[in-house]
């Protein structure tokens, strides 16, 4: 994440950094550990991204074409959880090894059709 001079991050910093986070490939060793049912929703949910959009555009610049056409990537863990309802704190139980409260924030997101 892109820091300003003092050490300040801006709205516009995290939302892009979610943006492109969204948008990586998962690599084959992120697939194989996931269980056939949860493969297969993911494959699903490609499919159906694939078919709502003529050309998808990875954070390094190829398109879905120039990858294969068959690349799942990590917004496809959300499915149709694609509305952005709000930033809050992590609580404890969400926290990463060696991370504190008020270090880690988690991105709300709800169903389109809410």
């Amino acid at each position: 994440l892109h820091t300003h001079p003092g050490g300040f991050v801006s709205v516009q910093d995290v939302f892009a950094a979610i943006y492109r986070g969204l948008r990586e490939p998962l690599l084959q060793q992120d697939l194989a550990t996931l269980s056939s049912e949860d493969l297969a929703l993911l494959r699903r949910n490609s499919r159906m991204r694939r078919a709502h959009r003529s050309v998808w555009m990875h954070a390094d610049g190829r398109t879905e074409t120039e990858m294969g056409g068959e690349s799942v990537v990590k917004i496809d863990f959300l499915a149709e959880r694609r509305r952005f309802m709000g930033i809050r704190p992590a609580i404890p139980k969400e926290l990463p090894p060696r991370k504190r409260l008020g270090e880690v924030f988690v991105a709300e997101v709800g169903p389109l059709n809410e």
